[in-house]
């Protein structure tokens, strides 16, 4: 697997995408990290699917 380090996580009107399936997310960039649900420091931001099936894994 590949991980393109450079790529903008982020959509055209502002909003984080999933960093696993590019999902727009209910966040927008300026909102802090400790404000939001399912982000994972060193990560970022995931959806709630990506997020509950990574969750499911650690188990």
């Amino acid at each position: 697997m590949t991980i393109d380090l450079g790529k903008k996580m982020v959509s055209e009107d502002g909003y984080d995408l999933c960093v696993s399936c590019s999902t727009k997310t209910v966040y927008k960039t300026e909102t802090h990290i400790d404000a939001r649900r399912n982000y994972i420091e060193g990560a970022g931001q995931l959806c709630g699917n990506c997020y509950e099936a990574l969750e499911g894994t650690r188990k």
